[in-house]
């Protein structure tokens, strides 16, 4: 009985570990991978890296509302639900807390600047003026709207360095010392799928 339970037990214990690598390989791979997309620098002049900006803002619908040498800032509005408070005690109405849709204006203001020779490109949305339809208290946004940073640092790495992030050596024998011990193709890690 305690030989079936040691056996079992240390099958669990294997199982899980493959698990838990295979996730933290993983995990590693996309830290590497979003901190190489944050922390890269363009070889580019200010003009063509404006261009391909004004593009990307473009196919999010976004206008772009002023520009000078090295910034620029775009604008757009999205509606979002907000949650409209039911009127104070003693008013003639008796309406509950409803929901309402409202605009959010969304600016995102780019700041481009020299780094080693390089172009830096510095992201900061700001949000403002939440509208609704009927004048009205409104008191939170349930449906916010967060701009995608991460989606933009992609478009312009893929626009300036290839599709493909290299990783690192070590990451590399990590990932061939896991797939190496592993016997079937759906449990390894593989590049197209999992990273």
């Amino acid at each position: 009985m305690k030989v079936v339970l040691a056996i079992t037990l240390a099958v669990c214990l294997n199982t899980m570990t493959y698990g838990q690598k295979r996730k933290g390989l993983i995990r590693q791979i996309e830290q590497y991978k979003n901190t190489t997309i944050y922390n890269t620098a363009f070889d580019c002049d200010i003009n063509s890296l404006k261009v391909v900006l004004h593009k990307y803002f473009q196919q999010q619908r976004f206008k772009m509302i002023s520009e000078s040498d090295s910034d620029i800032t775009f604008y757009t509005n999205k509606t979002v639900k907000c949650l409209r408070r039911q009127p104070p005690r003693g008013s003639n109405t008796n309406t509950p807390n409803q929901y309402v849709r409202c605009r959010i204006e969304i600016y995102v203001a780019i700041s481009i600047s020299n780094f080693e020779s390089r172009k830096k490109v510095n992201i900061s949305p700001r949000y403002h003026n939440l509208r609704a339809n009927a004048s009205s208290n409104i008191s939170e946004i349930i449906g916010g709207y967060k701009f995608d940073e991460s989606s933009l640092r992609r478009y312009l790495y893929i626009k300036y360095h290839g599709k493909t992030i290299p990783l690192p050596d070590n990451l590399l024998t990590d990932v061939n010392n896991y797939n190496s011990t592993q016997s079937r193709d759906r449990k390894k890690i593989l590049p197209g799928r999992d990273y």
